[in-house]
């Protein structure tokens, strides 16, 4: 309640305007995986240390990377993303992957060429092996509710799949952001010979959800994770960087997401949902935890 409007006292996380702009600190540095999303390379943008592609976008990392446990380092996943993902796992649907049209050659080496990339939620959870991870090859099957549909054309290179831009939605979990819509997104997924799979989504998604996950946490969120929730909200606005409203405030934020997966069986339901099109995914389950370097 540290907040005030028209001399009242109000909770500062619905009401991040009512308290000045702390200027939180945010990244300055210059390496980030992610894609040029725009097509330019400015003052503010990121080199790929993967591709080294230049002119990345990732102003969600510039925003939020000076918090340290937003930040990932030493090969590690990022403290309290890959927190806020493990805990919604065991009831959340799994995310799925598949990887269609893929040739091999004699030895069995992914050919370069033309494939197909489906994104999906299943309707079911993963089941977790004895570290704690997804289990490879456990069945799934997607669910057909569109606002979970994803498919795009993508290009194989060296072992490496490159998605055409499209728009991609998916549901998650009100725990952290409830509903992911990225636009412009473009994936990178290297297929490893095991069948898992690692990589790299990105695209622009609205900002104001992403806020609204540290705020419905409040004081709490605020003490534990060691953020100031006003400033992110600040900080996000500021960095926006794409699809301006009528006032010329941007609405979608830049971001970058880590994508690790492994192999599972999916299912399709036919039309008539009376019978199941079994076959076997080139990649399954996906864990996705906030990229940083």
């Amino acid at each position: 309640m540290r907040g005030k409007r028209d001399g009242q006292m109000v909770n500062v996380y619905a009401n991040p305007t009512s308290v000045p702009d702390p200027n939180i600190k945010t990244a300055k540095g210059h390496v980030e995986y992610g894609f040029n999303l725009d097509g330019k390379d400015g003052p503010n943008d990121f080199i790929d240390p993967q591709t080294n592609e230049h002119g990345v976008d990732d102003m969600l990392y510039r925003a939020l990377g000076c918090f340290i446990t937003q930040r990932a380092s030493g090969g590690k996943r990022a403290t309290w993303p890959d927190i806020e993902w493990d805990m919604t796992r065991d009831q959340m649907p799994a995310w799925i992957i598949e990887v269609s049209g893929i040739e091999r050659d004699a030895s069995g080496k992914i050919k370069d060429g033309d494939v197909k990339v489906g994104f999906y939620r299943a309707t079911g959870p993963v089941t977790r092996n004895a570290a704690g991870d997804p289990q490879s090859d456990m069945s799934f099957t997607v669910d057909t509710n569109p606002r979970t549909q994803n498919v795009v054309h993508a290009t194989m290179k060296n072992g490496t799949l490159w998605s055409d831009p499209f728009e991609f939605y998916m549901i998650q979990d009100p725990f952290a952001v409830a509903e992911y819509h990225f636009k412009k997104t473009q994936i990178r997924l290297t297929l490893n010979d095991d069948g898992t799979a690692k990589g790299v989504l990105g695209g622009y998604q609205p900002w104001l959800p992403i806020y609204e996950s540290f705020a419905l946490g409040g004081s709490t969120n605020e003490l534990n994770l060691s953020v100031n929730t006003p400033g992110i909200y600040y900080a996000l606005k500021k960095l926006a960087d794409f699809e301006p409203d009528a006032n010329g405030q941007n609405q979608y934020i830049s971001s970058s997401y880590m994508i690790e997966a492994v192999p599972a069986f999916i299912s399709h339901p036919n039309a008539d949902k009376t019978s199941l099109n079994e076959q076997r995914g080139n990649v399954g389950p996906v864990k996705l935890a906030q990229s940083s370097h």
